[in-house]
């Protein structure tokens, strides 16, 4: 596009540091080509996430609708006041959209088709990812025809909105992170152990909000399997890292287990000191940004055993800092990033047994084949996953924009949603 310069807004519901890193691989991307690229936040701070609203990645350009408020107690009519206002001010020309669900995000809809701007939708529902009733997807439907295109994850993204009948443009790219931060980070935490001497227990990392669904509980059952079978003079430890409402269920597991239970990071005094031949489990609570990558440095493979996950992007970030994967197989990073035996295995994360023979199979490679791992899941997250894909995508999208259809295909069978 050529002339006046056009203005993209880029709505999450909060700014975060994977939005963050988004709205900058779109303003690297966009900007050269006369784009004009704002973000817009519906809240400063949601229950959900802890992040510092003082991010390492940078000030970047971008409007939040309610400074200081948590957006959980805010109104659903609030949610559209605002948010409609916001966008009257800035005056896109288009608008990308988190979702089609929420009020905020119905609001940035509503908005485009009354000023007649362009709503791309940036979506990572996967067909997987829950029960589907045919009459929700019938909703989601009517919800997305005033999109004119969609900026996704993965394949199974893709296919799940073509499924719902959507027929305009769709890019790939959405869930990206700043992939050179987690990998600068994380060299610079090993150079820094390599000079001081510093010698950690092996661990397996996990990185979780401590959540039913994350499936910490089984991961806790099968490390307990696996624990229980090593020559002890070789212990290593799991460091579950975040929090969350379970965190007390799962310290009661791990007595239960009879595992060590420290609340510790790998690298505190405690953790170092404690004479221990048994595996332990480190609970080190949450952590901003600025602290991950040390995590991600000094353990030997990072897992993820959720029992469904739209994406993951802590898989992401365990790719920069060149870890292997071992991941449930109901994972949506999993699907485009992970190579069975190259930079990683799968496991049914159902099955608690399955866990534990990932877990043993890759405690048994040796320590240059593990290591070649790392190193294939730094080059993989290179090729299918860079950072600067978001804003590619975006491009493509906004190169793309063909008027939209009177009416887009519907499925043969709405209750082919339905599920038994």
């Amino acid at each position: 596009m050529t002339g006046r310069q056009r203005k993209l807004v880029l709505h999450f519901v909060r700014y975060g540091p994977y939005h963050l890193a988004r709205l900058a691989s779109a303003r690297s991307v966009l900007a050269p080509l006369g784009w004009d690229v704002i973000g817009l936040e519906t809240a400063s701070l949601d229950s959900t996430y802890g992040w510092d609203p003082l991010s390492p990645l940078g000030d970047l350009p971008r409007v939040t609708v309610f400074p200081g408020r948590v957006v959980d107690d805010l109104s659903a009519a609030d949610l559209r006041r605002g948010t409609q206002a916001a966008l009257d001010s800035l005056q896109p020309d288009a608008v990308a959209i988190a979702g089609w669900a929420q009020p905020d995000a119905l609001a940035c809809q509503a908005w485009c088709r009354r000023h007649g701007a362009r709503a791309i939708l940036m979506s990572e529902t996967r067909e997987a990812d829950g029960r589907r009733l045919w009459w929700r997807e019938r909703l989601k439907a009517r919800r997305i025809r005033s999109f004119a295109a969609a900026l996704v994850g993965g394949q199974s993204h893709q296919a799940y909105l073509r499924k719902l009948g959507f027929g305009g443009p769709i890019s790939l790219g959405y869930d990206v992170i700043d992939n050179q931060f987690f990998q600068a980070q994380a060299q610079r935490y090993r150079r820094e152990a390599s000079a001081q001497g510093l010698t950690l227990r092996p661990y397996l990392l996990a990185s979780n909000r401590f959540v039913g669904r994350k499936n910490l509980g089984s991961l806790l059952d099968a490390f307990a399997q696996v624990a229980a079978s090593i020559d002890s003079s070789q212990p290593f430890d799991l460091c579950l890292l975040g929090d969350g409402q379970q965190r007390a269920m799962l310290e009661q597991r791990c007595r239960h287990r009879g595992l060590p239970c420290l609340k510790a990071a790998p690298w505190d005094p405690q953790a170092i000191s404690e004479p221990s031949d048994s595996c332990r489990v480190l609970f080190p609570g949450f952590r901003q940004i600025d602290e991950l990558s040390r995590f991600y440095a000094h353990a030997v493979a990072f897992v993820h055993p959720a029992l469904s996950e739209p994406w993951g992007l802590v898989i992401n970030e365990a790719m920069a800092a060149a870890l292997p994967i071992l991941c449930s197989s109901n994972v949506g990073a999993a699907e485009e990033l992970l190579e069975e035996g190259v930079n990683g295995f799968l496991f049914n994360p159902a099955d608690t047994h399955s866990i534990a023979a990932c877990l043993r199979r890759f405690l048994a490679l040796s320590d240059q084949e593990q290591l070649a791992m790392g190193q294939a899941s730094s080059r993989l997250l290179a090729e299918r996953c860079p950072t600067s894909a978001f804003g590619e995508g975006l491009h493509l999208l906004l190169s793309d924009l063909r008027p939209l259809p009177q009416r887009f295909p519907r499925p043969a069978s709405w209750r082919a949603f339905a599920h038994p």
